[in-house]
């Protein structure tokens, strides 16, 4: 396991209350046989912001992504937490709001706890401010991560057996807990929005997926020369023997060539991979990375290529029914709603393989839309497999492919 303590003290390290225990705590990590990072912030060279920012701190906030736990430490200061921590909730914010956008929570298998120094009162304000905020950014928050230590002192921190223990605890505990995650892995099955995706029988307001979303034409993109495969050979890669694979080439994009590139650089468009092979690539690959928050620049960099090429990629996002709106009109994403319970395709179930078999037949005779037929059966495979349902999930999950072959098919016309 892997954790990292972003300390916002005030003070220099020598004079801080803050850090001695932050040091206690990392060596509680380690003696635990786990790696600790620690990272104080006034030591750095960065910018206020809510935007992202190449800067000192940038790359330690992209080694969240890299970690199993974080935790935030600071002083009390005037009832609440010092500056330093107050930056750490503005420069994550940028992923907050990628994450609602993308409806995919980037921190769902990781822990984060508390460390306060300080005297009179605080601790629970700052607690509570942090908590709330790293579980809307999907963080899981263990008990007894909260560390309090009101010793005033190296010496009396040292001997003071509340903050000792208050530090194993929270030590244990992050490391238990990110365990569990860790091989629970919640980012598969846990829910990731607040769209609903489960509103088959009339339990939510309303349904959408991203199954729903138009296939990309990846050759249309290749064609416009906008995105393409190539081969790229580095002398880096030369001196180690390495060569480029066809079989899994490098994604270019019009901005890509654009860019200036080293003399030795070799980059080579490759004309003779087929059309079929490059599509089932490409949808393999954005399948796998569109919301994955390390591949973000490069997803970024293909979408603004496509739509520079006047072919813009949809990402499906939700445009909610607005009021006046009839409910099934075009203009917004709300397939069918509790408003319309004949449009609600009754009798679905998943107990069992059986019952699976029998619910898709019933979605293909229900007289639906082809898009209402695929949310239906999304609802009910994310319901399975949320239950532990393989089998009946994977029965749902073979009817919306081939639902999608059709969706693709539709778009070729």
């Amino acid at each position: 396991m892997r954790f990292i303590i972003f300390n916002g003290t005030l003070k220099p390290d020598a004079e801080s209350n803050t850090s001695k225990v932050v040091q206690m705590l990392k060596l509680a990590f380690e003696k635990l046989g786990q790696e600790c990072k620690v990272v104080t912030l006034r030591d750095l060279n960065y910018e206020r912001a809510t935007k992202d920012v190449k800067d000192e701190l940038s790359p330690h906030i992209i080694d969240i992504f890299n970690c199993d736990g974080v935790i935030f430490a600071t002083p009390i200061w005037w009832g609440g937490h010092g500056s330093y921590i107050q930056t750490m909730f503005e420069r994550l914010d940028p992923i907050y709001s990628w994450s609602k956008d993308n409806k995919y929570q980037p921190f769902y298998n990781k822990v984060f706890g508390t460390l306060v120094s300080g005297g009179g009162d605080g601790f629970q304000n700052i607690h509570g401010n942090c908590y709330s905020f790293a579980a809307n950014l999907g963080f899981t928050i263990p008990p007894n991560c909260n560390i309090e230590s009101k010793a005033q002192g190296m010496e009396e921190i040292l001997k003071d057996d509340d903050t000792v223990a208050q530090v194993k605890n929270c030590a244990i505990n992050m490391t238990v807990w990110a365990k569990i995650l860790k091989e629970g892995n919640p980012s598969k099955q846990a829910r990731h929005s607040t769209v609903d995706v489960s509103a088959v029988g009339g339990e939510t307001d309303y349904a959408f997926s991203d199954d729903l979303n138009e296939a990309i034409n990846w050759n249309k993109l290749r064609q416009a020369k906008a995105v393409m495969p190539y081969l790229y050979d580095s002398p880096e890669a030369r001196k180690k023997g390495l060569q480029p694979d066809p079989a899994t080439p490098n994604i270019i994009t019009s901005i890509n060539l654009k860019e200036p590139r080293r003399p030795e650089d070799r980059l080579t468009p490759l004309t003779n991979m087929r059309p079929a092979d490059w599509q089932k690539y490409m949808d393999d690959w954005w399948q796998d990375n569109k919301n994955d928050p390390k591949a973000k620049e490069k997803v970024d960099q293909i979408k603004q290529a496509a739509a520079d090429a006047k072919m813009p990629i949809s990402e499906g996002k939700r445009i909610p029914r607005k009021k006046g709106q009839k409910r099934k009109s075009k203009k917004h994403s709300d397939l069918y709603t509790d408003e319309d319970p004949k449009g609600t395709i009754h009798g679905l179930g998943f107990k069992d393989e059986a019952a699976a078999r029998a619910s898709v037949a019933k979605i293909r005779k229900s007289g639906r839309s082809h898009a209402h037929k695929i949310q239906a059966a999304v609802a009910m495979e994310q319901r399975a497999r949320a239950a532990g349902k393989t089998g009946p999930a994977a029965i749902y999950r073979k009817f919306i492919n081939s639902m999608k072959k059709k969706t693709k098919e539709k778009n070729k016309k």
